[in-house]
């Protein structure tokens, strides 16, 4: 079985941008019952994630 690049999750409501083997896992956060309120922006290209913290 190949190796996924990108693996996005949530449920947990913490951000996550962590390497498991080639596997990049990423919760963007959430946008109720946590502190801050976060989102997140993958650039496929770039292999780059950024989070952005939503005002309430």
């Amino acid at each position: 079985m190949a190796a996924m690049n990108y693996v996005l999750t949530g449920h947990t409501h913490a951000k996550r941008d962590e390497k498991v083997k080639q596997t990049r896992v990423i919760n963007p956060g959430a946008l109720f019952r946590c502190t801050p309120y976060t989102i997140a922006f993958l650039d496929v290209e770039k292999d780059g994630v950024e989070f952005v913290e939503i005002p309430r």
